[in-house]
């Protein structure tokens, strides 16, 4: 990929199983939860091991399970759409 450029090349179609997918959804905004669409578990960080885990068994929210909970960062490309609290991802 050239420098600068927001054009990305893949090798293969991405797998169209329930493993490969993911559901996010937004809690308290700025806040959303990235949910395994196979498992029905929420993507966590909570036992500190240096990486995510999907062990999350209830949506995290409010004071619970802060670590399931994520914001999101635009970081280039082109802007994303406004969320439901009519701002942009920042």
């Amino acid at each position: 990929m050239a420098a600068g450029t927001a054009a990305v090349t893949t090798t293969g179609a991405a797998p169209d199983t329930p493993a490969a997918r993911w559901e996010v959804e937004v809690g308290i905004f700025p806040w959303r939860s990235i949910k395994s669409v196979a498992s029905g578990k929420y993507l966590n960080c909570e036992r500190k091991l240096g990486r995510a885990e999907c062990d999350g068994g209830s949506p995290p929210g409010g004071d619970n399970f802060w670590s399931g909970q994520w914001e999101f960062v635009h970081a280039g490309g082109p802007p994303p759409p406004p969320t439901s609290a009519g701002t942009g991802s920042r």
